[in-house]
């Protein structure tokens, strides 16, 4: 899961390594082996694309990244830090996480005989498919109800070695609801902020800054969001979606209070603070009146409609809800 995520075609940049075509191209064939981009990684310079981003996604590639070119012994790639140099950091600070859990803390004192270690759970009875038993993507977002039904079951059981299923059962509840709780706020956030671009409020707008380098200069706010050459308001959403929703989230299924708590949820909502502040302080300078209301004295009749056509256009609202609306402000607007 997530292995080909650093990755994106390189055959436009300046300077690229003509080897790095072989992660995602058949060398006999050139048949595209994964369809995988990420924008973030397209940005980076060569340099820091292979330091920053390929040293942790080519692990599928390289048993040496995890095993070493140096040394065979099992007992390196048993060890929780080894999966550190990937999983930790303010985006996924799994390996923080579990050090500093109760898990975390009887494997310090007593060894994996008492606790559970990062493998344990992740690569019980020696796997290597590290999904097995996740019921979302990297990046916080679940899967179909018949797969994450099938994975669940998994991680139940997995927990049961040491625990009791129904326990275990509802201590992974619990975090889907913290899930479902924190992806609430992200969606409202990211609401504020199409908003804005449909009224052309965001400073800068997408077409007055670098084309993003996989949607041209479009407003990007899903998995593609970058954390450059973007508006203040965006940096907002990137950390709240990319650290904050994680930590939360992250924290709940590692039973760490602390990251789920203070350096999740509490940031998490602190986040849309700060977006609905920027959001009215552009609205100001914008002279626009409040996005949620169509009856705005702060904008014409012209500019209303064009925002409630691109509302249509993103999928915001149905035809029939912005047939209704359109009338409503045409119905305004004659009176007025």
């Amino acid at each position: 899961m997530g292995l080909h995520s650093g990755w994106g075609c390189t055959r436009n940049l300046e300077g690229r390594n003509q080897r790095e075509c072989g992660f995602c191209h058949d060398k006999d064939s050139a048949e595209p082996l994964s369809t995988v981009q990420c924008a973030r990684f397209l940005k980076q310079s060569a340099e820091m694309g292979e330091i920053g981003c390929n040293y942790c996604h080519n692990v599928e590639s390289s048993c040496a990244s995890c095993h070493s070119n140096h040394n065979t012994d099992l007992k390196i790639v048993r060890d929780p830090a080894s999966c550190a140099k990937c999983h930790m950091g303010p985006d996924h600070p799994q390996w923080e996480m579990w050090q500093t859990s109760l898990h975390g803390t009887l494997y310090g004192t007593l060894g994996d005989k008492t606790a559970p270690t990062c493998q344990s759970c992740h690569m019980p009875a020696g796997t290597h498919d590290v999904s097995n038993g996740i019921t979302m993507s990297s990046g916080g977002v679940p899967y179909a109800a018949d797969k994450r039904s099938v994975e669940r079951e998994k991680m139940v059981k997995i927990c049961s070695s040491c625990h009791a299923p129904g326990f275990a059962a509802r201590e992974l509840s619990r975090g889907d609801a913290v899930q479902k709780q924190s992806l609430a706020i992200v969606k409202e956030a990211e609401k504020i902020i199409l908003e804005l671009a449909d009224r052309g409020l965001l400073d800068p707008m997408p077409e007055n800054r670098p084309p993003h380098p996989l949607s041209g200069n479009k407003l990007v706010l899903d998995s593609q969001l970058l954390y450059e050459d973007t508006s203040h308001i965006e940096r907002l959403l990137f950390k709240m979606k990319k650290y904050d929703y994680a930590r939360t989230i992250k924290g709940a299924y590692h039973q760490n209070p602390a990251y789920a708590h203070w350096y999740g949820n509490a940031e998490l909502k602190m986040d849309l603070v700060d977006i609905k502040s920027e959001a009215s302080r552009l609205k100001k300078a914008g002279g626009a009146g409040s996005p949620d209301s169509l009856k705005t004295g702060g904008n014409s009749a012209e500019e209303l409609l064009k925002v409630l056509q691109k509302k249509l256009e993103r999928g915001a609202i149905s035809e029939e809800e912005y047939r209704k609306q359109k009338q409503l402000l045409l119905d305004d607007f004659l009176k007025k």
